[in-house]
């Protein structure tokens, strides 16, 4: 973890303002990448032996995936980081009888988070009436933003896979997508105008409900945000802005 939060810093240092002569940002720069690496060969080590605690491990990960967002455009190195294997390869094989019961298994799993975001929900919104705490807070902002986004991606593990379709599922319609849709929007335009926090957090969230957005007007809006998250040092937000408005062509949104 240490290599990887130098790799950040030094990365953050070199495109800042503060160092105005080019040998100093290439010397930062150049830190960045070598911290980086080294991070990299050390976070390979540490996962084969299991010699460091695991929270260590996703933490340098994150920080990892952080250095990629900033540093690479195309967001491979991202992906590369927190890419997770599918649920069934498509050249393997499988007995139906074992699939069906994986599938049932995985949708009762579903529904338990599925209970376990609405008993959160109603307990933070229970939290946020008892201490006073504004809707607008920084951080309960981001964590309602979290519950919307986790809510529309839950579903759609379910409904975008035809494994699902006869057995019961914890898919919710599109009203209420819509509505995690909506509050997303507002919420995230309000975090970029007057919170102090890492854009870099807003990514999931909003690429969730780009994808399920049904208007023009809300692709500008997720545009809008996308674009001020690249405005600050995020680049791979125009990879994300690219990856959406292929799939809203394939929609038939017009843009």
């Amino acid at each position: 973890m240490y290599h990887a939060s130098i790799a950040l810093g030094a990365l953050n240092l070199s495109r800042r303002s503060l160092l105005t002569i080019h040998p100093e940002r290439k010397a930062a720069a150049v830190g960045a990448l070598t911290a980086y690496h080294t991070s990299i060969a050390k976070l390979k080590a540490e996962i084969v032996s299991s010699s460091i605690p695991r929270d260590v491990n996703l933490w340098t990960t994150f920080f990892l995936g952080l250095f990629e967002l900033m540093h690479d455009f195309t967001g491979e190195g991202w992906v590369k980081h927190f890419l997770v294997w599918d649920l069934l390869n498509p050249g393997s094989k499988c007995p139906s009888m074992l699939l069906h019961k994986a599938l049932l298994e995985l949708a009762a799993e579903g529904f338990a988070v599925r209970s376990a975001l609405a008993d959160w929900y109603a307990n933070f919104q229970k939290w946020s009436a008892d201490t006073g705490t504004p809707e607008h807070n920084p951080y309960s902002a981001l964590a309602s933003i979290y519950f919307h986004g986790i809510s529309i991606y839950l579903s759609g593990i379910f409904d975008y896979r035809t494994q699902f379709n006869k057995i019961p599922t914890p898919t919710i319609s599109q009203a209420v997508i819509q509505n995690h849709v909506d509050a997303i929007l507002q919420m995230t335009g309000i975090v970029l105008k007057t919170a102090n926090l890492a854009p870099v957090l807003l990514f999931f969230p909003l690429r969730v409900a780009g994808a399920r957005v049904t208007t023009a007007q809300e692709t500008e809006s997720i545009r809008a945000r996308l674009q001020e998250i690249s405005t600050r040092g995020f680049m791979v937000a125009d990879a994300f802005m690219a990856d959406l408005n292929s799939l809203w062509c394939k929609k038939g949104i017009q843009l």
